[in-house]
């Protein structure tokens, strides 16, 4: 209880102690059945420091929720940090598989939310939303870049925000070179490809304009973004096409 964050070594248990390693054993093994210690890689923590972890935590994520709600959740490296001492960050990632195991938070790629947030929009940004929604469908497969939406709609950190949540609920896809495509467009720009170029070795830029008719600023994030998802091989300064659709290519997101 005394040691708080920095917990004690196991090994150490009986050097701290002066009880023999046996029956110390016998009673944290009986400690931790109990709930009233947890192990963390051979340090063990009392419940008190466990439960003020887990409130630090909770704390942080709802903080977050209030303060930025676009995001869908906090970095797992920011909730990471919340714990103090020097065994925090390995507290924290232990708390965290128990909690989204009981429910309270869930885990969505490299962010951590409270369980049941979902981001909201007012309606300023509703209608920001929409309106780069029907820029990217327009644009098609040569889109502004995200510097230009910002220039264009004026919100400046809200389009990536919005660009962001409009991302993970399936809407939109990103690219290096910082553009987002309509998620349709892009699926069916892979279509065409593997359809007219499927089985091709070694193809190059302007194998694949007369298939995707756009600049080589567009052009080239596409390609790489197929790679990345297998439609093309990079072999040198050419590709290899695939003869099929990679077999998740229309489930990529939401629909």
């Amino acid at each position: 209880e005394t040691c708080g964050w920095d917990g004690v070594s196991k090994v150490r248990l009986p050097q701290r102690t002066g009880f023999p390693p046996a029956p110390l054993s016998q009673a944290v093994g009986r400690l931790k059945d109990a709930g009233a210690l947890f192990e963390v890689e051979r340090e063990l923590f009392s419940r008190t420091a466990w439960e003020a972890a887990r409130a630090k935590i909770l704390s942080m994520l709802n903080d977050y929720h209030e303060e930025r709600p676009l995001k869908p959740g906090a970095p797992l490296e920011e909730v990471r940090q919340v714990v103090p001492g020097g065994h925090g960050p390995r507290i924290a990632e232990a708390l965290l598989q128990e909690m989204v195991g009981q429910g309270e938070v869930v885990l969505l790629g490299g962010d951590v939310a409270l369980q049941g947030f979902e981001p909201t929009l007012n309606p300023a940004q509703e209608a920001l939303r929409a309106t780069l929604r029907g820029a990217l469908h327009d644009a098609g497969l040569a889109p502004p870049d995200i510097k230009e939406l910002s220039t264009l709609h004026g919100a400046d950190a809200q389009v990536e925000e919005i660009l962001r949540l409009m991302e993970s609920g399936g809407e939109v896809l990103s690219t290096d070179g910082g553009f987002f495509f309509e998620r349709r467009t892009i699926l069916e720009a892979g279509s065409r490809v593997v359809e007219a170029l499927g089985g091709g070795k070694d193809m190059g830029p302007a194998d694949f304009k007369q298939v995707i008719p756009v600049s080589r600023r567009h052009l080239l994030p596409i390609l790489r973004y197929f790679d990345l998802m297998g439609v093309t091989t990079r072999r040198g300064e050419g590709r290899d096409v695939a003869t099929a659709l990679p077999e998740k290519w229309g489930t990529l997101g939401k629909s």
